[in-house]
């Protein structure tokens, strides 16, 4: 008997699912659907040994059931059912002739009860399973049926359309506010983790916070991440249910509730995003270049543009690119740092994000002052913070290059994610030497000479890099306007610092605190000494270990393949002539500059006609300064 059956359902029920009809459509249909965005909480079934007689249906938001199908007066009527997880996203049904003879439902917790004749399990057709492919996660949603029946519907139903919603999707982010002063710290965003029991889940942006919302035995809740029955606030199923909770409506939010006092929870709102909106924490000023020239009179016109500068797939909106401006001066306020950088232009993505987010104070309130000025007077558009710049030299000159004071801003609460734009503050650099990429080396407002190349020595404002390190990389620009640097380290001489003229940061040779300026210090070396801070890491670290380090060049030699930190475009394994320079700056202005110069149409340094090029290692200017070895091979013991 049981396999003619199975055949008899297996005919009569495949290729069906949810929204198809199962059985016979008998005249008389009887609908038990709940209305939009509503869905069955609830079922109560009569059964006997042989079929399922009745069924009724009680919705979500409902006081009230559907009114039933089938044959009420037969069989045994079976307790209600009402899953702690809200709702069933499974059925299966066995049905011939004429007759559901086994139906099985199975909530989102999956837990599973089956009502009518057992001996028919094994022809179970399945109507929908919560775990099919698209979507899963028991998310599927009862959300009604249509029984046929006949006698006015008061015989055991023959027919049936079984409603499920599987588009139901909530949002990615929940924004929760409120002004319940005893769980402020649970307000904030929350990301989308996952389904909990077929029902979203979110976690609190903040990993140092332990608060998810979560759905749980017939209540949304705010409590701790196991998704335990543990709960700081909630709402209840019997108030109010949606499937989604920032779906609440202006009576429905106000039922939340504190869980350990039941007092109301003021002025909640649960407010969906796309995604976390991006906040701006510390901040980095330094030059660009944006044009450059010969024999010409400069001129400028341009829009400068937001851009980014992140590895993570966030995409700015308008509000965030407008906010980049609108925000700056706000942020030194609440506990972020402006810095400045020489160095900055040339770092990468992750390494600029990092030299951001680790800056622990801000520079002078000086170059602060000048920042946010730079930024207020070239915004050209308060509501979009468009900048227009428009700049002219006036006058034609032999060669320029024009840079911009530019901000980037590190994302506060999105790793490796920034963006800059440059203000109409510049600088305009002329003579081949120093428009040859030379970065200028100090803040807006604050450059001494034609070249930027020192600072006016006032208000606490200071060089972007040491001008002594300027002087040793460029000196072809300092030559060309005239400054000169007494005892740089390029120029090895053992015996420039003394008592009476003491030398200046990153300048030696030195043997004593004495022949440094005010209170830099004698950074003692293997090879040359040098002045430096006292509060300079390689002090501090010298200090520390109490030994007495030497200056270290890394060779091409030492790298493996592995070490990221070796390049053969930096360490070159040329050490003389103009080929080992490999960039502009270096080539035109650097410490050979009086013999090489740019090959712009090939990219590459090359020798000045009809000159001999010494046979000097320059390399250092690639090394960072507690790298270089100025003196190759020939270093005096000191």
């Amino acid at each position: 008997m049981i396999f003619a059956i199975s055949l008899t359902c297996l005919f009569l029920l495949s290729n069906a699912g949810s929204g198809d009809l199962y059985g016979s459509d008998y005249l008389d249909d009887h609908p038990l659907m709940c209305e939009d965005g509503e869905y069955v909480e609830a079922i109560q079934i009569r059964d006997s040994h042989s079929m399922v007689k009745w069924i009724d249906v009680k919705c979500t938001n409902s006081n009230s059931w559907e009114g039933g199908a089938g044959a009420y007066n037969e069989g045994s009527e079976q307790a209600i059912w009402s899953p702690a997880s809200m709702g069933f996203c499974g059925l299966s049904v066995a049905w011939h002739n004429d007759k559901f003879r086994y139906m099985c439902f199975t909530n989102s917790a999956d837990v599973e009860r089956c009502y009518g004749d057992s001996d028919y399990a094994s022809d179970l057709e399945t109507v929908i399973s919560c775990t099919d492919d698209a979507p899963g996660d028991f998310r599927p949603r009862l959300k009604g049926m249509t029984i046929y029946s006949t006698n006015g519907g008061n015989d055991g139903f023959r027919g049936g359309i079984f409603e499920f919603d599987q588009t139901w999707e909530c949002s990615e982010v929940l924004y929760i506010t409120h002004d319940t002063d005893s769980l402020s710290a649970l307000a904030g965003y929350y990301v989308r983790q996952g389904y909990f029991r077929g029902s979203t889940y979110w976690k609190h942006q903040d990993d140092s916070l332990d608060y998810c919302l979560f759905y749980r035995s017939k209540s949304w809740r705010v409590g701790p991440c196991d998704l335990s029955a543990t709960a700081y606030m909630q709402i209840d199923q019997e108030e109010a249910y949606k499937i989604c909770p920032e779906n609440f409506d202006s009576l429905e939010i106000f039922k939340w509730y504190e869980t350990s006092t039941s007092n109301r929870i003021s002025n909640i709102q649960i407010i969906p995003f796309d995604a976390v909106p991006l906040s701006w924490g510390n901040s980095v000023g330094f030059w660009s270049s944006v044009t450059s020239g010969q024999n010409a009179a400069m001129t400028y016109s341009a829009t400068q543009s937001f851009t980014s500068s992140s590895t993570s797939s966030h995409e700015f909106t308008e509000s965030e690119s407008s906010e980049f401006t609108s925000t700056f001066s706000e942020s030194l306020t609440d506990g972020y740092s402006l810095g400045v950088s020489g160095e900055f232009l040339d770092m990468g993505v992750s390494a600029q994000y990092n030299w951001a987010t680790t800056l622990e104070e801000s520079v002078s309130q000086s170059v602060i002052t000048a920042t946010t000025s730079a930024i207020s007077n070239s915004i050209s558009d308060s509501t979009t913070q468009e900048i227009t710049c428009q700049i002219s030299s006036g006058q034609p000159v032999d060669f320029y290059r024009l840079w911009l004071w530019t901000l980037y801003r590190a994302a506060a609460n999105y790793p490796d994610t920034g963006a800059y734009k440059s203000t109409c503050d510049y600088v305009l650099q002329t003579g081949l030497q120093c428009s040859a990429h030379v970065p200028p080396n100090c803040p807006p407002g604050y450059c001494a000479d034609a070249g930027c190349m020192t600072c006016l020595d006032q208000d606490g404002v200071e060089p972007l890099r040491p001008v002594a390190l300027m002087y040793d990389d460029y000196t072809g620009c300092f030559n060309q306007i005239g400054i000169d640097v007494r005892c740089a380290l390029s120029k090895r001489d053992y015996s420039c610092c003394t008592i009476n003229n003491p030398c200046g940061e990153w300048e030696g040779d030195c043997d004593v605190d004495d022949q440094c300026e005010g209170d830099l210090v004698c950074h003692q070396t293997n090879t040359i000494d040098f002045c430096l801070k006292a509060d300079d890491p390689l002090v501090t670290a010298r200090r520390n270990l109490e030994q007495k380090p030497g200056l270290t060049r890394r060779l091409l030699s030492d790298a493996s393949e592995e070490d990221e930190e070796f390049t053969t475009s930096v360490y070159l394994p040329i050490h003389t002539g103009c080929a080992q320079f490999f960039d502009e700056s270096h080539c035109t202005a650097g410490p050979l500059y009086e013999y090489c110069i740019w090959d712009a149409d090939n990219e590459t340094c090359v020798a000045q006609d009809g000159v001999n090029v010494p046979d000097v290692d320059a390399t250092y200017v690639y090394y960072a300064p507690e790298e270089r070895n100025y003196c190759g091979d020939d270093c005096q013991d000191v």
